[in-house]
């Protein structure tokens, strides 16, 4: 997380600066006035000294930091950034301490963005007591928070509004259903107890759901559920052969009809691979980018012994004679997948275009210290 320290007192600077030991990597903005009212007790060289108002601060820097500590009053912290808090998806952590450092307020994006771990994590650095103020329901009552267990395993909301009735409902000692494509941990024998599991029934037994999966609309079989949460796991590798000089637009295109066609929600892709003759075909490149993931390329001898290890049977003399294997997309999509790995399809062909699927030996843990 890129830390940014911004204290306006002198008391605020030397607080600042004292975390600024433990935090090298964070970077320091002080109060110039405040800061040089005591310049012994400089510790780094490279403190930003500024003079300008901390509205026009944050303008500049706003975008720039994964999470801001705030030493000074909350009722400034909260005016300041009010005109850029956007969305709990986007917006950064912010936590707000007293220049005496005594408490540590995780004010904005306590989940998703970490600010709660930011302010715990504030507190336990420091050789004496340091009270974190943590807020959100879930945490205090200690009930689980699936915006929390969807940042831990690597998993995107595609409806972040239905959150807060999920998590609602767990605060007020209602059960919520789950259904998940992943194993999990615990057993499902051994879930929290106000979790109740659907085993991919025809119907949610609860009237609130949370669907971890990566087709697009499986939750359709669960027509008496009023809120559904919609996890979506990066589990999947996709794999891709093509001939040279395809089109990003032909190959995007092709992506996405494969993708609809097998109803599988885009956002399940964690990487693209292919062979390594294709590292600098501009087409993958931009299908790479549009999708949002790595683009990860494999030489033919690492993907000729990939067949074997996974029993591929779908393989092709003409690709073999033109790339030195007889399979790309496939071996591709399973090697990057990993050891374990299950393929989902094995080879679809477009117009010049090959792609394949897999799915990487995922578990979803419903604690963090599992």
């Amino acid at each position: 997380m890129k830390l940014a320290i911004i204290a306006l007192t002198r008391g605020g600077c030397r607080t600042a600066r004292r975390y600024g030991d433990l935090l090298p990597e964070a970077d320091i903005y002080l109060k110039r006035e405040a800061a040089e009212m005591d310049p012994r007790q400089q510790t780094r060289r490279d403190e930003h000294h500024f003079e300008c108002r901390l509205a026009e601060l944050m303008a500049e820097i706003y975008s720039q930091y994964d999470g801001f500590v705030m030493i000074m009053a909350t009722g400034i912290v909260v005016r300041t950034i009010a005109p850029y808090i956007v969305h709990k998806t986007r917006d950064p952590a912010v936590v707000v301490m007293d220049e005496h450092g005594e408490y540590v307020i995780s004010l904005l994006s306590g989940h998703l963005g970490g600010a709660n771990d930011l302010a715990r994590w504030l507190a336990d650095i420091v050789p004496y007591m340091v009270q974190a103020v943590i807020t959100t329901s879930t945490d205090l009552n200690q009930q689980l928070a699936f915006d929390l267990l969807a940042k831990q395993n690597d998993c995107q909301i595609v409806n972040i509004e239905e959150l807060k009735y999920i998590s609602g409902a767990l605060v007020n000692g209602q059960k919520v259903a789950v259904s998940c494509c992943l194993p999990t941990l615990p057993r499902t024998d051994e879930w929290p107890a106000q979790l109740v599991d659907c085993y991919l029934q025809d119907d949610s037994p609860e009237p609130n759901l949370v669907f971890i999966d990566y087709h697009k609309a499986g939750f359709v079989n669960f027509p008496r559920a009023q809120h559904i949460l919609h996890l979506v796991p990066r589990c999947l590798t996709l794999g891709v052969g093509c001939r040279r000089g395809v089109s990003a637009k032909a190959l995007i295109e092709a992506a996405e009809q494969f993708l609809a066609s097998n109803k599988i929600r885009p956002e399940a892709i964690c990487k693209l691979c292919s062979i390594d003759i294709k590292a600098k075909e501009p087409g993958l490149i931009a299908l790479a980018e549009y999708l949002g993931v790595p683009f990860c390329t494999y030489g033919a001898a690492e993907l000729r012994r990939q067949i074997e290890e996974v029993s591929l049977k779908d393989l092709s003399d003409f690709v073999e004679l033109t790339t030195g294997t007889p399979s790309v997309s496939a071996a591709a999509a399973t090697l990057g997948a990993g050891r374990g790995c299950f393929p989902l399809i094995e080879k679809e062909k477009y117009l010049g275009i090959t792609f394949s699927l897999a799915k990487k030996n995922k578990v979803f843990k419903f604690s963090p210290q599992q």
